[in-house]
Parts: C-alpha cells; structure tokens; sequence
C-alpha cells in the first residue's frame, strides 16, 4: 500500500522515477495480474478490464481483458486522469463528459461508454497505475463496488512489491535495461521470444547447478497452424495462438516459463523437477489444451495437434541453453522416434533413453 498521504499527487518527475524503479515496463505477462483482471472483468460483468501503467508518453498494459492492445498514447488515456488525480475515478458516460467527449476511444473504436478506474502506487506511494474496468453502455458504480475495486488495487499493489514466484526470471528482469527487454517479449503473445526463453534456460540452468535442483527444458508445436489460416484467416489463427498461450500460463506452475520461438513453436522452462515422470506430467496438459483449441461451432474445423519433447538437466552436469534447445529441437524433428521416456542430458548414458515425445491429434 501507498503511505497515508497517498492521495496527494505527487511531483511528475518523481512519479516517473517511482514507475521505472519497480521495473514491470516491457515484461512478459503474469499470471498472477491476468488473474486480476480476468476477476474484475467477471465481477463487474464488463466487457474490458485492465492494470495500465502510465509512462511519460504512453499508457503501458500488464494485463488487458477484452482488448488485443499493449499500449495507446498517454494523451487519449482515461486513466492517466486517474493517475493525476490519484483517487478513484468514475465516469457514468463519457460521450458527455467536458474532458472526454471528444476522445478519439469514445468517438471511434473501441466506442468507450463507461470508465472507473482507481489508482495503484509504488512502494513511495507514487501513482503509477490504474486499475480500470471499461463498458459500452452508461453506468455507475454503487459505494460497495467502488470498494471492491480499491481493494483490488490494494491486492495489485501487494503483489508489485512482491517477486515472482520464478526467481529465474526475477533475477533476469532486475538486470537488463528496459529497452533490452523490449527486445526479449513475443509481440504476438506477450511472454518470452525465442532470445528471451534461451536466456531464461541458460539462467535456470546456472541456478540449478547451485541449489542442487534439476530443470526441465521442452518444446511443444502446436501443427496444423497453416491449414487453420487458410480456412479461418491469419487474424484467427493468430487469436488461436494467443488463447493457447494464455491456457499454457494458467495449466503451469507459477515457477515455470514459457516463451515462442517461432510460428506455433513454444519453449518451456519447468523447475525443481523430481524425475521424468513428473516433466511428462507437466508437459502432458499442454496437449490437452490443444485438443480444446478449434471452435466446436466449426463446420469443418482444422485439423490441429500438439507435439512435445523434452529433456532434464541434470544439476551436476549442466549443459548450455543452446545444446539443450539443439538436443529437443532434433527430437522433435525426428517424428519416428518412439518410447516415452525422457533423456537426462549430463548423466550417464544408461539414463539416456529414447526421445521423450508425443504426437497427439487434437478430436
């Protein structure tokens, strides 16, 4: 929570300051905050809910429901009012508001009706986000439901000043400039690039090495991605990739990663693993998730499916990020391999079995 005299705005230069010192520009989405919004969106039964990061020139969106946007300008943003004012904000219908009437998002599209939005501080008690809900019909908000909002807010605010539960990915986001992660996030679905995931391996790997725990490193393909463009669209198929990655975060364990490397190819990085099985069980819900992908309202859905493989570095014999990405990427090229078990790269070569990999059609 901010200090007691939270309310009271502060200096822009030291708000800005505040904001870039918490280091959660250009990061990949969590989890944890997509749960917060996703919450707000069903509790408030609006169409668009979101946590929006007020920047020099720009609003910045940790998470975002209802909209495929990562960030607009400052100057057309409802809660850069919030910010300033720092204290809840509630706009009934803004196509007849003084300050809004004219915004190019109550004008043209998305056509905003309704805003409230409440701010979120830094550990200073500088406002440097607002967490809104957003609909295209007039309304209000009773006192019960403005409280529930704050105390949303209070609950985001706690979860700023806390790390992330991967401590990998912690200690990597700490360390690299914000324009270099610029470079690092899939622009499609917000987690981890190709460079990006490499980096998380070769650091979960290190780190393994010192605290004695094994990590497991996987590739899932999700196939049948050109067919369900050409029969659906490049937009569909890129929303299908999108809900595939939001499904992923939520079937994971919050210590894990995952990032793309590339069309329907996705990196994962998953900690403290006990043996193989436990890798196969925790890959294995990812084809699951595929099979739900396609529209059952499809006449003549896309044939899609999920392979994965997938290997355990050992922490007495720790290989880099890129032999261990070289090793599963061969296992996967190699669709005749059979046998389900997973090589423990390091050990000796009576652990190393055949290929861990699966090939399952989605129904």
């Amino acid at each position: 929570m901010g200090s007691n005299d939270s309310h009271i705005p502060h200096p822009e230069h030291d708000r800005i300051r505040a904001l870039h010192e918490m280091q959660i520009l250009e990061t990949p989405i969590e989890q944890r905050f997509e749960q917060i919004t996703e919450l707000l969106q069903s509790v408030f039964q609006v169409p668009i809910s979101a946590l929006s990061f007020v920047d020099r020139h720009r609003q910045w969106f940790k998470s975002i429901q209802g909209l495929r946007v990562e960030q607009t300008l400052r100057s057309v943003a409802f809660c850069q009012h919030t910010v300033k004012l720092n204290r809840t904000m509630v706009i009934p219908d803004a196509r007849f508001d003084d300050v809004f009437g004219n915004n190019e998002l109550v004008t043209g599209d998305p056509g905003i009706v309704f805003y409230a939005g409440t701010p979120v501080h830094a550990p200073d008690g500088s406002a440097i986000a607002s967490l809104c809900v957003i609909g295209f019909e007039p309304r209000s908000l009773d006192r019960r439901e403005i409280q529930i909002l704050e105390q949303m807010a209070a609950l985001t605010e706690i979860m700023l000043q806390s790390p992330r539960v991967s401590e990998t990915e912690d200690t990597l986001l700490h360390h690299v400039g914000e324009s270099w992660r610029t470079t690092m996030i899939d622009p499609l679905t917000r987690v981890w690039n190709a460079d990006g995931i490499k980096t998380v391996i070769q650091e979960s790997a290190n780190q393994s090495k010192l605290k004695g725990q094994r990590v497991g490193v996987a590739m899932f393909e999700l196939c049948g991605l050109d067919a369900y463009a050409h029969q659906h669209g490049l937009p569909a198929c890129d929303e299908l990739l999108i809900r595939f990655t939001r499904r992923a975060l939520k079937a994971m364990k919050p210590s894990d990663s995952i990032g793309r490397l590339r069309a329907g190819e996705f990196a994962l990085v998953l900690g403290n693993i006990a043996d193989k099985d436990d890798l196969y069980d925790r890959t294995a819900i990812l084809q699951m998730i595929a099979d739900d992908l396609t529209p059952a309202s499809d006449a003549l859905p896309a044939c899609l499916s999920g392979r994965i493989a997938g290997v355990l570095l050992h922490p007495q014999h720790p290989v880099g990020a890129a032999q261990a990405m070289e090793y599963v990427e061969e296992m996967l090229s190699h669709r005749h391999a059979q046998g389900s078990a997973i090589p423990l790269i390091g050990e000796s070569t009576d652990s190393i079995n055949e290929p861990f990999e699966k090939h399952h059609p989605a129904a």
